[in-house]
């Protein structure tokens, strides 16, 4: 891959002139070194031959990279405990020294790695000479320095940098995506973006002219904050990763979207028209799930659920407690009938025609004067299904067993 000026100039003081990376040696110079390896599971090899233990995860070793530093190796832990950014191999790191050794000796504290090239991805330094074991001349080929504020532009017959730990081939998981595109910046944001598409933006409403402006800001003032939570870019975006982005609700893989006055244009046009503070969660499958107590859904007006589908309710019990329930529609008229009540009636109705089937059923007949007596073939078939009725009446089969009204 080679390195060309591009978008990332916009968040990187650039250096005129084909300046060289490494930093010139004053007294009051950083100590910047270039990564060449890091220990981040058991298996590497300075844990297994005993010379650091578990609590070295995240150590790296650097190559000093400044004229009196140059070639010396520098062992160093992350400077903050409970917010790290690990490097890549071949990243450059600025090194702190500790007021006091640990239990290892290790002095040496480093902070994130430097931006070089203004991406998200690797910012390796695109000098390997520094390295014990330098990348081969193909891959150094594929590197054109020109100075700090230059962007990771990909060329199509570029080879892959060793990103990865040479002496701990467990750990090498760390696989570089060369689409991965950094968000578009606005006035006053803070972003902490990762390096497979993931970010957070502490923004707010941002009225730009540019090209790349956000969707989000049709609506109230510039300064309305928000904030977007996002996990994976879109998949169609385009193989130049250098091109910058904006958050896309639609289109980004997961987010999570706390607004003030903006109108999240989702591609539901009933969502898309609300413009005061919310939070939208979007992604393609959404689980709220609790482990040991209740979820609760509270609301000053309407609980909307809306499905395309099917809407499926599963439990042990069910309550639904309102003095004004609509099934079918919300302009339904029509009462539900009350089980138990209209149960009765027809029990009572059904031993009524019972009583009067059987008096019909002896059919009486004066032909020629004499009395001829028959059975009624009709009124037995009604007696029949009378009977049929009331046993399932008295045995209640015919009363829902899960679902009760008041």
């Amino acid at each position: 891959m080679s390195h060309k000026f591009g978008f990332s100039a916009m968040t990187n003081k650039v250096v005129k002139g084909n300046k060289s990376l490494t930093p010139t040696s004053n007294s009051s110079s950083p100590l910047i070194v270039r990564v060449i390896d890091i220990i981040m599971d058991e298996n590497h090899p300075l844990i297994k031959d005993g010379t650091y233990g578990l609590d070295s995860l995240g150590l790296i070793i650097g190559v000093g990279t400044m004229p009196n530093t140059f070639g010396k190796e520098y062992p160093a832990l992350p400077s903050n405990p409970n917010t790290k950014k690990y490097p890549t191999v071949t990243e450059c790191v600025i090194l702190i020294e500790s007021t006091a050794p640990n239990s290892n000796g290790i002095k040496w504290l480093y902070q994130e790695s430097l931006g070089l090239f203004g991406s998200s991805t690797p910012n390796g330094n695109p000098f390997p000479s520094v390295l014990k074991n330098p990348n081969p001349p193909s891959q150094n080929l594929n590197y054109t320095q020109v100075g700090l504020g230059a962007t990771n532009i990909v060329d199509n017959d570029s080879q892959d940098i060793q990103v990865n730990s040479p002496s701990n081939p467990s750990q090498a998981t760390f696989k570089e995506k060369s689409n991965i595109h950094p968000l578009m910046p606005f006035e006053g944001d803070i972003i902490h973006e990762g390096r497979y598409g993931n970010s957070i933006r502490f923004g707010s409403t941002s009225k730009s002219k540019s090209a790349y402006a956000n969707n989000w800001s049709s609506t109230g003032n510039n300064g309305d904050p928000i904030l977007i939570l996002r996990n994976g870019q879109p998949i169609n975006t385009l193989p130049q990763g250098w091109i910058p982005l904006t958050e896309d609700i639609n289109l980004d893989l997961s987010s999570i979207y706390l607004t003030s006055y903006q109108k999240i244009p989702f591609k539901n046009t009933l969502l898309s028209e609300y413009s005061n503070p919310q939070i939208a969660l979007n992604s393609d499958r959404v689980v709220i799930n609790s482990k040991s107590e209740h979820i609760i859904a509270n609301s000053s007006k309407d609980i909307y659920f809306v499905a395309l589908n099917k809407i499926n309710l599963e439990s042990q019990q069910a309550y639904i407690n309102s003095p004004d329930v609509r099934l079918g529609a919300d302009d339904a008229t029509e009462p539900v009938l009350k089980g138990d009540t209209t149960n009765e009636l027809l029990k009572s109705l059904t031993n009524a025609v019972q009583v009067l089937a059987n008096v019909l059923q002896l059919e009486k007949t004066w032909p020629g004067g004499s009395l001829t007596q028959n059975i009624n073939p009709t009124v037995t078939t009604v007696l029949s299904q009378l009977s049929s009725i009331s046993t399932q009446l008295e045995n209640g089969s015919l009363k829902s067993q899960t679902t009760k009204v008041k």
